[in-house]
């Protein structure tokens, strides 16, 4: 019975430095590639979501700024990267 609790031990212990880490790791490659597909997708005319809770309309884009409209003759430049997301209104 010690033995078999020493072998559980050992294959915790490789889970949690060995697997773990590599799942995170994958996750967080999706989690970029995702990102980085969203940001080149965006055009003129979508609708978008802050990290800040600001939604608004691209109106347009540069590099790394992008122009949106968030009410009537209310343009503000954003960075790219504060994007998290298209904004769907469902009613």
């Amino acid at each position: 019975m010690k033995t078999f609790g020493i072998i559980l031990l050992i294959l915790l212990v490789i889970l949690y430095v060995v697997v773990l880490p590599l799942a995170k790791k994958k996750y967080q490659q999706k989690q970029l590639v995702d990102m980085q597909s969203f940001l080149n997708e965006l055009s003129v005319g979508d609708q978008v979501m802050m990290n800040s809770g600001i939604i608004g309309k691209i109106s347009r884009i540069d590099e790394h700024i992008v122009h949106l409209k968030i009410a009537k003759d209310t343009i503000i430049r954003v960075d790219k990267h504060s994007l998290i997301g298209r904004y769907n209104e469902e009613k």
